[in-house]
């Protein structure tokens, strides 16, 4: 969402708007936002296979601080992933393009780069071990389902329904934009049309924003969720939904 608002800036002001601290920070907001999403899908389809597949080390492994040091270790991945780019290490950096109307690394400059950090490490490796866990997962369902309550299997079945569509469409939106960065090291990114990247990037960062909203059309335990924080912050506007 965040990075949409400022492909828009970058749409109307051009590349004058993005003064060196202003692109660079942006940036580094892209590049750590689009790494953690489909990093951010891979944790939670490790999170689910251990809580169903390997049940008792769950409670071992997913403790409070155990959470936490979870969740930091993806953030920790995706910073580590864009610090080539930034200032501070000199290997690459973040400049407006103008094929996606905002500042990112620089996909022209280094196709080995792009090809082993950004297509393999961000895209590939995350998309990868998701896939895994949920065929896993869907395997174990269909295995234990005899063992499980009514409520227990709708519940699980729900809540794997919902992830796998959220995987879905992150592959099918964050694919093109993986293959194009990939490529565009090889060949001039002009061969692609202009118009061309800007529907990627949209799409890919579109579908980042509504990531959401798609938790909570497709699961009613989220949906529930964002009620109860939303009552928490706003108990006069937002009934309890308990």
């Amino acid at each position: 969402m965040v990075m949409n608002n400022f492909t828009l800036v970058g749409s109307v002001f051009g590349e004058a708007i993005f003064d060196t601290n202003f692109c660079e920070i942006s940036g580094v907001i892209c590049m750590i936002s689009c790494y953690g999403s489909l990093w951010s899908i891979m944790a939670i389809a490790i999170n689910r296979y251990i809580f169903i597949c390997h049940n008792s080390l769950y409670r071992v492994v997913f403790t409070v601080k155990g959470t936490l040091a979870f969740a930091a270790s993806v953030w920790l991945v995706t910073i580590l992933l864009d610090a080539p780019n930034m200032k501070v290490f000199g290997y690459g950096n973040h400049e407006f393009e103008i094929y996606s109307l905002h500042c990112a690394m620089v996909v022209a400059d280094d196709w080995r780069y792009n090809i082993i950090v950004y297509t393999v490490i961000a895209f590939f490796i995350p998309c990868t071990v998701t896939a895994c866990c949920y065929y896993i997962i869907w395997k174990a369902a269909n295995k234990n389902s005899g063992k499980m309550s009514e409520h227990r299997q709708k519940e699980q079945k729900q809540l794997t329904k919902s992830l796998i569509i959220i995987f879905c469409g992150f592959v099918i939106t964050w694919s093109p934009m993986s293959i194009l960065v990939a490529t565009a090291g090889l060949w001039d990114p002009v061969i692609v049309p202009f118009e061309g990247w800007i529907l990627v990037e949209i799409g890919a960062h579109g579908y980042s924003a509504i990531n959401f909203f798609v938790y909570g059309f497709t699961h009613s335990g989220f949906r529930k969720a964002y009620l109860t924080i939303g009552h928490n912050l706003l108990p006069c506007v937002i009934g309890n939904p308990k």
